[in-house]
Parts: structure tokens; sequence; C-alpha cells
């Protein structure tokens, strides 16, 4: 009998908690659509810049790095799995190591696209709707609409 109030309990509190952070997150970022999924760890850094579409999923661990200028666009229906990592920022490369910079470029999230648990998501890229990126995956250039890509670098599989 105690077990299944603790259920309900965890339930309660978990959903509870699910709202707050959709009610958060959706006051900060730039855009957050409607029943956004958004799951405990997740790590959004400068918000502002990012966009979430209606009914998108993001699930526990995920970081969302934006940076000024280079924002984040994630399309409706579009799926990261957990500790998925989209970056809009990196170190210069450059010879010169004492006074790189940082590179920015905006990435973009088709609808429909899923990013497998643990992937990397690097600046510049855009995956196409309904593109499935593998688990672990590094993702360096473009995904075109509906391909699968797997490996690091990712490559179309």
């Amino acid at each position: 009998m105690t077990s299944v109030w603790l259920e309900q309990l965890v339930r309660i509190r978990r959903g509870t908690a699910r709202r707050w952070r959709r009610a958060i997150f959706g006051l900060r970022c730039k855009r957050f659509g409607k029943q956004v999924q958004i799951a405990d760890g997740v790590l959004i850094l400068n918000p502002q810049f990012i966009e979430v579409g209606d009914f998108a999923v993001i699930n526990d661990r995920v970081l969302l790095q934006s940076c000024k200028g280079a924002g984040i666009v994630i399309g409706e229906r579009a799926i990261l799995s957990y500790g998925a990592q989209v970056l809009t920022g990196g170190m210069e490369q450059s010879d010169d190591q004492a006074n790189r910079g940082h590179d920015t470029a905006p990435v973009s999230i088709g609808p429909g696209a899923w990013i497998g648990a643990g992937a990397i998501v690097l600046p510049g890229v855009t995956i196409g709707a309904s593109a499935v990126v593998g688990a672990g995956a590094v993702v360096t250039k473009d995904v075109p609409e509906g391909c699968k890509v797997a490996g690091s670098p990712a490559r179309p599989i």
C-alpha cells in the first residue's frame, strides 16, 4: 500500500518539476513552443538565443549552448535524446595560440529530427527535417532531410 502512495508522490513531483521547467525556460527562451517536454538536468546556456518548436522533446542531461549572435532553432516534434549536446561556439582554429578567439555559428534542427543519446552537434550545422543522428555521433556537416547519420565524424548510413 505504501509503495503505491510513494509512486504517486514521485509522479506528482516529476510533473510539477516539469511544469516549472517549462514555465521558466518558456519565459527565458526567444521562442518556446506549446507542449514542449523538458526533462531533468537540462542545461541551457544563453536561452535568449534559443527557439524551440511545438511538441519538441528535450531529454535528461541535454546541453544547449548558444552564443551571442549564433542561436539554436529546434523544429516542431524534434527529439533530443539523453546527453545530447548542441553547441554554437568553439575555439577558433589558428596557429596563433595566444590570440585565438571564438568561432560561432547558428545551429538548426529540423522538424521531426531525432538526435541520439550522447550525440554532439557542432557550430554551423543544419539538420534537415526527419533526419536521424545516431547515438554518440559527432555532427560536423549538414545532414540532409530524411537522412540517417552515425559515427565520428557523422556519415550517412
